[in-house]
């Protein structure tokens, strides 16, 4: 049954309330962390971290994926797909434990000796978060994605001040209250849905035809999680590889000021995919899909360009004198995210036709192509080869994403506009880091990139400000 405009702009404010919280939090906490720890340090966690995300897609062969989308279907008990996803993930968990004592044994690898606990916590607590956290959206509990996100956020932040100010523990301080954060939302939700009451231990026949189902589903999944891992994690490997891990600790940290954008893109990204699934219609003849898409691409891309303009600014806040250098790296970064929101939307009609090939094939392309383009322009021009890669390799995919669902549904897409306005953010992103422009010629030249954004979004942006306009004086009429 289609829910439509309602449906999804609910589940953005309940998303938003869920996320706002803890991305608040992590752009809050960047000066802590980046004048608390070393480069060293925040190098260290950032690539166990993500070794970590890479391993949870392939150990649990991507089940979170098929919770998601088999709870949206409704042809299968949501008790019946939670217990097939807890016994996807023991047997993961059993393999990894057997390979950190491998390590230990050969020490082969001794920086994950050394944090061989941290990272077996850190991957059990985001293997069962994504798990939990993607049931409670699929089975439409929406309020309880959105309570556990505050309590995570409320338990990261209060150990993060605890650990890292008032008893300095230095990195194990970061490793446990990142982990007792995401461990804290699976228990909320855990005991909020007495979960435990769901899970079967033994499997039934259904649940033996549900997995085979599932795993069908999923497979196709870990190869896009895994090229979604290569494209976000070739740079940094690359970093470490020609510049060291100090430099993969400034890199990582260039990241924080695009976390605005990358707030406004998971939250949009999270209700979206549930209206995609609720309302699909292969000839789009209401213009949901058509008219969501081109409001979306209007939101990133003016907010792409707004941030970009206080990049400087916000450096000066946020990073220690050590990090300060991270500006630099932020508005290709920027640009990245409005190409993998947008590539994001795209696959929510891979989702609602179950077409995990098509998700997969442009995440493999873009995988690919980030990691050669890594290679190259790492070893050139360092940090910054790094973040062009990863703006290239997320427009191929978006490219990519646009022909193939025009297989699924029929589009309107304003492709010349679109692609004016990706050349507008590009030439934004070039005179923040052109050398030879005074301050204030720099900044009027920015200005004037975003109203062309404007000019070229003016359709999308007058339906914008009369929403807001009408709601400002319905607001101030009951008020008065």
């Amino acid at each position: 049954m289609a829910k439509g405009y309602g449906y999804f702009a609910k589940n953005v404010g309940l998303l938003t309330i869920s996320n706002f919280g803890s991305r608040l939090l992590s752009f809050i906490l960047v000066p802590l962390y980046t004048n608390v720890l070393t480069t060293q340090q925040y190098g260290t966690y950032d690539i166990l971290y993500t070794t970590v995300s890479l391993l949870v897609p392939i150990l649990t062969i991507n089940i979170n994926e098929g919770v998601l989308r088999f709870c949206l279907d409704r042809d299968a008990e949501d008790s019946d797909v939670l217990s097939v996803a807890m016994r996807a993930f023991l047997p993961g968990t059993l393999l990894l434990a057997l390979l950190l004592a491998a390590n230990h044994a050969l020490m082969l690898i001794p920086m994950l000796d050394e944090f061989a606990l941290f990272f077996m916590l850190l991957y059990i607590a985001s293997a069962l978060n994504g798990i939990l956290v993607m049931y409670a959206r699929g089975a439409d509990l929406i309020a309880d994605v959105a309570v556990s996100g505050i309590a995570c956020s409320a338990v990261m932040l209060g150990l993060s001040i605890l650990l890292l100010v008032v008893f300095p523990c230095g990195l194990e301080g970061y490793f446990i209250a990142n982990i007792t954060g995401l461990a804290s939302q699976c228990v909320y939700i855990a005991c909020r849905q007495r979960l435990w009451r769901s899970c079967h231990l033994l499997p039934t026949r259904g649940e033996r035809s549900l997995f085979k189902r599932m795993s069908a589903y999923t497979a196709p999944m870990i190869a896009n999680s895994v090229s979604w891992w290569v494209t976000n994690a070739a740079g940094r490997y690359a970093l470490i590889l020609f510049c060291g891990t100090a430099m993969n600790g400034i890199y990582s940290a260039s990241y924080k000021i695009p976390s605005i954008l990358s707030v406004f893109q998971n939250i949009v990204y999270s209700a979206w995919i549930l209206s995609a699934v609720q309302d699909f219609d292969k000839d789009d003849e209401t213009g949901f899909f058509s008219n969501t898409y081109s409001l979306y691409g209007f939101a990133m891309c003016a907010l792409c360009s707004m941030v970009m303009i206080m990049n400087k600014p916000l450096a000066g806040i946020l990073y220690g004198s050590d990090f300060y250098e991270a500006w630099a790296y932020v508005p290709p970064l920027l640009i990245s995210i409005v190409f993998l929101a947008l590539a994001s939307f795209l696959g929510g009609v891979f989702s609602a036709v179950k077409d995990s090939r098509a998700y997969a094939r442009s995440s493999v392309v873009a995988a690919v192509c980030n990691a050669v383009l890594s290679l190259v322009l790492v070893w050139r021009f360092g940090a910054m080869g790094a973040s062009v890669a990863a703006a290239v390799s997320y427009g191929a995919m978006l490219a990519l994403r646009i022909r193939d669902a025009g297989k699924h549904i029929k589009l309107k897409i304003r492709l010349v506009r679109d692609c004016a306005s990706y050349g507008v953010l590009a030439v934004q992103a070039a005179l923040l880091v052109l050398p030879g422009l005074g301050e204030p010629v720099r900044y009027a030249l920015q200005a004037v990139c975003l109203a062309v954004v404007l000019i070229l979004y003016r359709r999308e942006a007058a339906w914008a400000w009369r929403k807001i306009a009408g709601r400002l004086v319905r607001g101030g009429s009951h008020a008065g």
